[in-house]
């Protein structure tokens, strides 16, 4: 008889592959249920289960199990009886807050169209027509500009900034630029660089206010 701590399999196991795909629905889905609901805001300050669901006016047994799935996933913390938004996440998870996540907001209204993907494979029928455009304004580019200034940016910067060729270089153009501080950290990385940022104009007026500052 085999030992089966000898045990080679014949194939590589991919299971936990797929199985970290197809969590993610299920994962995407409780984050996406708890901000539509608005219960990130809702718990900017500590309540308790029996408070939130009152409240909220929602099913007791159900809520009480998801506010500790949120809690497990680290969306929520619980002091005692009392669930709040995580300290970490508030800042991008509650309403009015600085980082607040427009994205989601974004995602929230384009997650039906994803839902009637087989519909579009098996019987022709061809996907919503309603996914979301990015509203690009003073407000929305502010939020970008907080965003990508959270890493994104830097590691852009350092990355091409570190190829021989860009020291050499004279002239850049940053297409789509939006609030320029791509561009603008180019300019500060290379001073012989003169860089372009091209957008739309309403946009370009807004770039122009960053440059400025």
């Amino acid at each position: 008889m085999h030992r089966l701590i000898d045990l080679t399999p014949s194939v590589k196991y991919m299971g936990e592959t797929l199985r970290e795909i197809a969590m993610g629905f299920e994962r995407a889905q409780i984050l996406f249920t708890a901000f539509e609901l608005g219960i990130f805001t809702k718990l900017k300050k500590p309540m308790t289960s029996n408070a939130l669901i009152r409240e909220m006016m929602l099913n007791p047994s159900t809520t009480s199990r998801f506010l500790d799935i949120l809690t497990a996933m680290g969306l929520l913390s619980k002091d005692g009886e009392h669930y709040q938004t995580h300290p970490d996440l508030m800042p991008f998870l509650v309403e009015g807050e600085p980082y607040y996540s427009l994205y989601l907001e974004s995602a929230l209204k384009e997650r039906n169209m994803w839902m009637d993907l087989k519909k579009a494979l098996v019987e022709d029928t061809p996907l919503s027509s309603e996914k979301m455009k990015f509203a690009y304004n003073p407000d929305s580019l502010k939020w970008t500009a907080r965003d990508c200034a959270h890493g994104r940016l830097q590691r852009t910067l350092k990355i091409v900034s570190s190829l021989p060729e860009f020291k050499k270089a004279r002239s850049l153009i940053d297409l789509g630029g939006g609030h320029g501080l791509f561009g603008r950290g180019f300019a500060q990385e290379n001073p012989n660089l003169r860089v372009v940022i091209f957008d739309q104009p309403h946009i370009t007026e807004i770039s122009q206010e960053y440059i400025n500052k």
